[in-house]
């Protein structure tokens, strides 16, 4: 996991923002000391000329009605200067953050219940088993160090000092499911600070990824690294200035990510697809640069995703979907400065309705609007100004297909008086958000207890089992999964049962659970015919479905052979009825790649809406929150120290 803002962001679309970029990854301590994107400079403009957001999407349920707070910091409205930098969030809603104290700047963990001093220090990234990736600052007697922290099962969290080159220093950036981490070394070589990155792994230790060969790269980064293990960041190219985006690949294959047709790029996210999402510039004149948004994947390479109308366009986020999100330009300028041009918030996507095309998110009201993160449910979160005569007054937001720009200030009705919400940061892929405020960083958790059901069968289409792509029959599917209270792991078991070509899934673990309106998806671990190796993702809508529609199964399997157009005759134009999206895959070490062992997924223009995956065949999908009452969690709290 990777804090959700970039660094260096006020230098956007300028002419030295790679550099920039690059010099904050290497300085040094600086994981997590940078300022955020969300305190980028706003522009203004006049109210009646927002670019309205395209209803291309077709509804999907709605985003979780309201949220219970948690005060993660608390300090005085008025800030002396000192506040929180870089936090980052899991897929069940802990937190790694920093934050300034009378003797310096603390690394802290949120573990779903309390907060954990883990010592001077900050925090860069956690993953789901709750290890922060983080280090110490520069001392006058002792260098900065990259360390890692294990905080569940033990009482004082454990703490791995990642090393460092002799006489050099050491900074973590990100930390993987397996506690890998990605970081960056720096050395003094010849009067010059020579910079390099490395992924540190339990038992092998650090490897420097510039140790083998690499002509064209000098200084760089580490500044993601995902389940393949892969590292993706930004390098100066050979004695040249310029910096390019690059991903390595273990045991030791890097790849320069090029350019758009200008000198630089610079990588803002990695998934565990190996995509890689980030900034790089089309052309350079006048001594004005123009930089573009773009999408890395190994099939197509560098892909520009354009702009809303104006010069330039950066990505902050990818989810595990290829839909990437942030600010880019519009064609309307600011009509105070009659320069400027006005920024929006955006989301692409690879695929759905609005496949290879820009979103606009607007704002609520006021001019600009920015988006700092997106989870694997596909929900964006940023903020959004209110006022166009106040440009730097906004909003946090959550954005999803089926509700749009939703202010977060109106989604926590037991809120303490005065609380205002002005940027979300951070999105956990089970639906908890990460916001500032006025006052210090708070989490937003969804409210009640998340559940989801299904007894079904359904027609799985030719080309769903990859082993078998000509195959089509009747598969059975079970799931009984709920969530309870933030920083918990979803429990229950999924089962999908593939008779025809002797397929058998099982369940062994969940990592997050993210129930919208009457949509759930869920991940986890599992079991492939008796192999375990295997991760899952369900996608789960409780339709309205015809009682008269649900038919006895047929026990003799006399239907077992199936038709798929015919199941999904029974999809409603509105998409109402009961469905079912299924995706099983593993890691392939050899090719460096996840490989897609089942997917019933065939139609990519439907992803994401309420016509994804296959209509169930019989049975029926229950989803649902139960609201907590008396007695429960309360609906706003401070986190316990």
């Amino acid at each position: 996991m990777k804090p959700a803002i970039a660094p260096c962001a006020r230098a956007a679309w300028r002419a030295w923002l790679f550099p920039c970029l690059l010099a904050m990854g290497l300085a040094a301590c600086g994981g997590g000391g940078s300022e955020s994107a969300a305190h980028a400079p706003q522009s203004t403009r006049d109210a009646a000329s927002l670019i309205e957001v395209k209803a291309l999407i077709e509804p999907a349920p709605p985003a979780a009605a309201t949220y219970d707070v948690v005060i993660l910091e608390a300090r005085p409205p008025v800030a002396t200067g000192a506040t929180a930098s870089a936090a980052s969030i899991n897929a069940t809603g802990q937190v790694a953050f920093t934050s300034f104290r009378a003797d310096g700047r603390h690394a802290l963990f949120y573990d779903g219940q309390a907060i954990r001093d883990l010592g001077l220090g900050y925090a860069a990234a956690v993953n789901n088993a709750g290890q922060v990736a983080g280090g110490t600052d520069a001392t006058a007697t002792s260098p900065a160090r990259a360390l890692r922290w294990s905080t569940a099962g033990h009482t004082a969290a454990v703490a791995v000092d990642l090393g460092a080159p002799a006489g050099g220093t050491s900074q973590a950036k990100s930390i993987n499911a397996a506690g890998q981490v990605a970081g960056s070394t720096s050395q003094g070589v010849n009067e010059q600070t020579q910079s390099h990155p490395f992924v540190w792994t339990e038992g092998l230790g650090r490897t420097d990824l510039f140790t083998l060969r690499v002509p064209s790269f000098s200084s760089g980064t580490g500044e993601f690294v995902n389940a393949l293990g892969q590292v993706a960041g930004g390098a100066f190219t050979g004695q040249s200035e310029a910096v390019h985006a690059y991903l390595w690949t273990p045991p030791g294959s890097i790849r320069d990510l090029g350019t758009l047709g200008g000198s630089n790029s610079f990588a803002r996210a990695l998934n565990d697809e190996g995509q890689v999402a980030g900034i790089a510039e089309i052309e350079f004149a006048r001594l004005f640069a123009r930089n573009h948004a773009f999408l890395w994947t190994a099939a197509r390479g560098m892909q520009d995703l354009g702009t809303l109308g104006g010069r330039n366009s950066d990505a902050f986020a990818l989810n595990g979907s290829g839909q990437v999100a942030g600010v880019s330009d519009t064609k309307l300028i600011d009509p105070f400065t009659f320069a400027n041009p006005l920024a929006h918030a955006f989301v692409w996507s690879p695929s759905g309705p609005t496949a290879g095309s820009m979103l606009d998110l607007g704002t609520f009201g006021g001019l600009t609007s920015f988006a700092f993160a997106i989870n694997d449910a596909g929900q964006v979160v940023g903020k959004a100004a209110t006022d166009p005569s106040s440009p730097n007054l906004s909003h946090a937001f959550v954005w999803t297909a089926a509700e749009g720009l939703v202010d977060l200030n109106t989604r926590i009705p037991k809120a303490p008086a005065g609380l205002i919400l002005t940027e979300a940061i951070a999105v956990s892929q089970n639906g908890s958000v990460l916001a500032r405020t006025f006052g210090g960083l708070v989490l937003l958790t969804p409210s009640g207890d998340s559940f989801a059901n299904a007894r079904l069968s359904i027609v799985s289409p030719p080309g769903a089992y990859r082993p078998y792509p000509g195959l089509a029959g009747r598969a059975r599917f079970s799931a009984d999964i709920r969530s309870e209270g933030t920083g918990q792991k979803p429990t229950g078991q999924t089962r999908l049962r593939l008779a025809r070509a002797g397929l058998n899934f099982e369940s062994t673990g969940y990592d997050w659970l993210n129930v919208q309106g009457s949509r759930a998806q869920y991940q986890g671990s599992g079991t492939l015919n008796g192999t375990d190796g295997y991760k899952f993702s369900v996608t789960l809508i409780d339709g309205a479905r015809d009682a008269e529609k649900d038919r006895a199964d047929d026990e003799d399997g006399e239907n077992d052979s199936g038709n798929a157009a015919n199941a999904n005759k029974e999809s409603h134009a509105d998409g109402a009825a009961d469905r079912v999206r299924i995706r099983i895959w593993h890691a392939d070490a050899a090719q460096g790649a996840n490989v897609v062992d089942y997917d019933n997924q065939l139609d990519a223009s439907t992803e994401g809406t309420a016509n994804e995956g296959t209509a169930i065949h019989n049975g029926n999908v229950a989803v649902r929150v139960r609201v907590r009452h008396q007695g429960g969690k309360a609906p706003e709290r401070h986190a316990g120290h």
